[in-house]
């Protein structure tokens, strides 16, 4: 019996030996749900680090911070990592494009009024004032130096005794003392005329009644008219 027992032990430890899957005596079989539940007996833990290594943060980086809040990491020096913004917000995704920054106008002045020009003094007489009562405007002409008018000359009648009278009125430099010139001539007599320096006008020169034609005309600012012999009756 002894001898048998022994040959049953040796078949035994030869089964066994042909077995290296197995477990091993004496050491609990590693299961996946052991190492899940941390079964697996973990190295020496010094204040935070593993086998004497710190542990690295699962959500940075080795060698960046995490501040607190939950903001993105921190690289070393303070700046923001991947993808962040200034003061460690997010910044633009890939492909975004830059939102441009606002380019301050200029603040443009107030348009300047233009400069004010006293119109052209109006000339406070009329050719029927300096002919006198009675007269009416029958013929004109204007003066023109330039392509400005300087003046105009007026030829005027009185019915019924067929009077006529010339003036000349000033339309620049009106109440400034300048030359101003008048006349009227009646076919076949001397020429009556008036030249001085005024500030408004020339005249008035008068011809008696009758039908004889006249001429007439008059000057002011370096321009003159003269007619031909006209008017007659």
């Amino acid at each position: 019996m002894a001898a048998v027992a022994v040959a049953v032990l040796v078949g035994v430890g030869v089964i066994l030996a042909l077995q290296p899957d197995g477990p091993r005596r004496g050491r609990p079989e590693a299961t996946a749900g052991s190492v899940a539940a941390g079964s697996m007996p973990p190295g020496p833990v010094v204040d935070g680090t593993h086998n004497g290594r710190p542990e690295p943060d699962a959500r940075a980086p080795a060698g960046w911070s995490t501040p607190a809040g939950g903001d993105a990491p921190v690289v070393p020096g303070g700046s923001a990592g991947p993808g962040a913004g200034p003061g460690g917000k997010p910044g633009p995704k890939p492909g975004d494009s830059p939102t441009p920054e606002p380019v301050g106008s200029a603040t443009k002045p107030p348009p300047s009024d233009p400069p004010t020009v006293s119109p052209p003094r109006t000339n406070p007489y009329t050719p029927e004032q300096v002919c006198g009562e009675g007269f009416e405007v029958v013929d004109s002409a204007a003066l023109v130096a330039d392509g400005v008018r300087t003046g105009r000359v007026y030829l005027l009648r009185k019915p019924p005794a067929r009077v006529k009278c010339v003036v000349t009125l000033k339309e620049i430099a009106v109440g400034e003392a300048t030359a101003v010139s008048v006349y009227v001539e009646v076919q076949g007599k001397k020429r009556t005329t008036d030249s001085r320096s005024s500030e408004y006008y020339a005249g008035p020169v008068r011809v008696g009644g009758g039908k004889a034609c006249v001429a007439w005309g008059g000057s002011t600012g370096g321009a003159s008219y003269g007619s031909d012999f006209e008017h007659c009756g």
